[in-house]
């Protein structure tokens, strides 16, 4: 379903093939927004174009067998994108080729062997804007990984070997923790979201092998930045950056709001009622004010600057007292918006007012 946030009504509903939960979805680039790849519970990644007069072709693009969390376009290109799938492999999609190609299955962490033989489920991945051949993945354990296309291509290894690797010092050795949702910025600054953990903010010094890090005989890493207070216990959370140049970190809750820091300190700086149990994503509208919010309701809210006196938010201490405990799984789809940023200011009385779409 696309809907239109200035008459906030559907614009189109279609159906898009899928058996099951379509967990992804996104425009691609150049496409005038008539191209959108989904991907979901039922192992597909399938296409939808949309055709003048609002008719709509699908089609199926693979079944990787295994449930698909999560697609990653190539910035500026029509045609192409990666998935992560939750048997590990990571898999590239050119819509003008028949066959998607397997890259690699993500190997796991056995003090960075990564020809054990073991691997590990991915749920998110992101594409570097400044390189495209360049994407992060993550998953089931504590560590980012960071791979070149064409270093892929040149081994042909079945277990992808990372040009680069990220963990906060305090979780290594392995500590079970998992990864839920990763996004770059336009510099290339990495944001990695942990369950029962904080977000954190990696750039290049940051590197396990930058620092040629040992974990039994090495010097303390440098400590990436944090962005804290936020609840990642329940449904698997998404994380963005905000602003024209990702002056600000969003990400929603478990308490059922959205949470903004700045992050050049790390600052919290609003939390908005997004939901009455758990916000799970926040995306930013690629060229106006606005951003999308959705978690367990049956509802988007769209956030733009408001003049009322009270917009929805509230301290960190009642914000922590409203978490529900409960053990539900809920999976929704999520609509992107785009590569270009909004602008979020944090000293604007009645700063954002919110719509419902359901």
């Amino acid at each position: 379903m696309l809907w239109s946030t200035e008459e906030a009504a559907p614009a189109l509903m279609f159906h898009t093939g899928h058996r099951s939960d379509v967990l992804h979805a996104q425009f691609m680039p150049l496409s005038h927004d008539r191209s959108i790849v989904t991907c979901g519970a039922d192992a597909e990644v399938r296409h939808s174009h949309v055709q003048q007069g609002g008719s709509v072709l699908t089609d199926k693009l693979a079944n990787l067998r295994c449930m698909v969390h999560q697609l990653a376009v190539e910035p500026g290109s029509p045609h192409k994108f990666f998935s992560c799938v939750v048997d590990g492999s990571v898999w590239h999609f050119d819509l003008r080729e028949k066959h998607p190609r397997k890259l690699f299955r993500c190997g796991a962490v056995r003090r960075f062997d990564y020809l054990s033989g073991d691997t590990m489920y991915l749920c998110a991945i992101a594409v570097d804007p400044r390189n495209h051949s360049c994407f992060a993945v993550a998953g089931g354990d504590e560590y980012v990984r960071l791979y070149d296309a064409r270093k892929i291509e040149m081994e042909r290894s079945k277990f992808g070997l990372p040009v680069e690797q990220f963990c906060p010092q305090h979780l290594v050795p392995e500590k079970g923790d998992v990864i839920t949702g990763l996004a770059y910025s336009q510099t290339g600054e990495l944001l990695a979201s942990y369950r029962n953990d904080s977000i954190y903010l990696f750039e290049r010094e940051h590197g396990l092998y930058f620092n040629d890090f040992d974990e039994f005989h090495s010097e303390k890493l440098p400590v990436p930045r944090s962005f804290k207070g936020h609840l990642n216990m329940q449904v698997l959370k998404g994380v963005s950056f905000l602003g024209p140049n990702c002056e600000y970190v969003s990400s929603g809750s478990d308490c059922g709001h959205v949470f903004i820091w700045r992050k050049k300190d790390g600052e919290l700086i609003r939390m908005l009622k997004g939901d009455t149990q758990s916000v799970n994503c926040v995306e930013q509208h690629p060229h106006e004010i606005v951003i999308a919010s959705c978690g367990t309701n049956t509802d988007i809210k769209i956030w733009a600057p408001g003049d009322s006196e009270n917009p929805s938010t509230a301290p960190l201490d009642e914000v922590c007292s409203l978490f529900y405990s409960h053990t539900a799984c809920f999976t929704w789809i999520v609509i992107f918006f785009g590569d270009t940023a909004c602008h979020i200011e944090s000293n604007v009385p009645g700063m954002l007012a919110s719509q419902y779409y359901t």
